[in-house]
């Protein structure tokens, strides 16, 4: 008895680049079109604010400071909000007050705890797609999500006429305002603790702990110092003091990834 067999011709595979040419064409098209539309509606204050966030960027970049682009867009963002209710604090010592006025600063802060949880998902999302990075990912996302809730802590670092009329010491005064950090950083690292598998036990809490280290150590960084060391090499002079005070926090942050990666 004869059997037919249908005969199928193979398939072309498609080229990544065809595929990126065919999505992101259409997609650069509209963008254009809509951006178009858009440029009778920038007035001078618009371009203004855009170029003073260019500059900042700019200066930024090349001073190795991200403190100033940061405290520009933190005074946009409490202008834009402009005025709010004051309530009163619940009754208590000086520190309870302060650790009040962070828990509000959170709260006219929306998007820092939009950010906070949004790193939660990333984190899934990353245990999913790459799971042998998902002990890195989670290090890394967990002092992303920690440094946004910093604000306090760098607002009290950063300006010694404030801590002046707060009273108290230095150190008292950033404790109080890495308390908010660490609870968050606490829960994040609970909330995500089922993304990541493998490792001793104690691991775990050890990273967490870390992470708000990292954190404190990005808020308490002092004003970079520019007259420090440079090195001279054949690829020109490096500026190694200016790198080590922009990696604090950073520094510690690669210390636990590469703990992670070695044992988890």
């Amino acid at each position: 008895m004869r059997s037919w067999h249908v005969r199928r011709w193979p398939r072309r595979a498609v080229a990544p680049a065809a595929a990126l040419v065919a999505v992101g064409v259409p997609l650069a098209v509209a963008a254009t079109v809509l951006a178009v539309r858009a440029l009778p509606r920038v007035d001078r204050a618009t371009l203004t604010t855009g170029a003073q966030f260019a500059n900042a960027a700019a200066t930024a970049t090349i001073l190795l400071d991200p403190s100033m682009l940061a405290s520009l867009v933190e005074s946009r963002r409490w202008r834009q909000i402009g005025r709010v209710r004051s309530r009163r604090f619940l009754s208590g010592p000086g520190w309870w007050a302060m650790l009040q006025a962070d828990v509000r600063r959170l709260r006219r802060h929306p998007s820092a705890l939009l950010i906070w949880t949004a790193l939660i998902l990333v984190q899934y999302a990353a245990a999913l797609a790459l799971p042998g990075l998902a002990g890195a990912a989670q290090v890394v996302f967990g002092y992303l999500a920690t440094d946004r809730l910093t604000g306090g802590l760098r607002s009290i670092s950063r300006s010694p006429g404030l801590r002046r009329a707060l009273g108290g010491s230095d150190a008292a005064l950033r404790g109080i305002h890495v308390v908010v950090p660490a609870i968050g950083a606490g829960l994040w690292w609970l909330l995500t603790v089922p993304t990541v598998d493998g490792g001793p036990p104690w691991l775990g809490p050890v990273l967490a702990l870390g992470v708000v280290a990292a954190a404190w150590r990005s808020g308490t960084r002092p004003p970079i110092n520019y007259g420090g060391a440079t090195v001279n090499t054949p690829f020109g002079m490096i500026p190694v003091d200016l790198l080590r005070q922009g990696g604090r926090g950073p520094a510690l942050l690669a210390v636990l990834v590469l703990v992670r990666l070695f044992l988890g």
